[in-house]
């Protein structure tokens, strides 16, 4: 079984790394909001948790921090969460390009494992329509989504961002994956 963190806490641990890492780059956060179209408010509430990164929020932040977007995952498991503290890129006129590759890959990937997306819904704590909108492109992933579908399918984080995959060939696939066989066939 597959142990699942609240979206709360993916959000806090994302919130912290970016913080974290802006102030390693001695950014202001006005400086970083201006950097990627966000208002200040809008990355002060992500940065304390209390607003989920979009996927095109985790691009954008980690293109102008100079990150890769698995930086602001690294070490997130229970242990971590409990001890944390609560140059000019435009966002993309059109971030449906991005949101429909995420969701493809998604798709491909939940496809190549043998799940439904209803399957993939429950394992993720989600509705199956949320996980079809997203797959669609019709909706943005939110980070704690991310995250889930991620640990659910066995991949890194990137691999929704850059595709990069040790394979892209289903029986590699489904063997990194944390489920146990039996679920595939639900």
């Amino acid at each position: 079984m597959v142990t699942r963190l609240s979206p709360d806490c993916v959000n806090r641990y994302v919130g912290l790394a970016i913080q974290v890492a802006r102030q390693m780059r001695q950014m202001t956060l006005p400086q970083l909001a201006a950097a990627i179209g966000l208002s200040t408010e809008g990355l002060a509430r992500i940065e304390e948790g209390a607003e989920e990164a979009s996927a095109v929020d985790m691009h954008l932040l980690a293109k102008a921090l100079n990150l890769d977007v698995a930086a602001f995952f690294v070490g997130l498991d229970e242990d971590d969460i409990e001890g944390a503290s609560d140059g000019a890129l435009r966002r993309p006129a059109f971030p449906d390009l991005l949101n429909a590759t995420i969701g493809a890959r998604i798709r491909r990937l939940r496809e190549a494992t043998g799940l439904s997306a209803a399957a993939l819904a429950v394992l993720c704590g989600l509705r199956s329509a949320r996980i079809l909108r997203i797959e669609n492109g019709k909706s943005e992933a939110a980070a704690s989504e991310l995250y889930a579908i991620a640990e659910v399918l066995g991949v890194s984080i990137t691999y929704f961002f850059d595709g990069k995959h040790e394979s892209d060939d289903a029986s590699a696939v489904w063997p990194g994956s944390r489920l146990p066989a039996a679920d595939a066939a639900a």
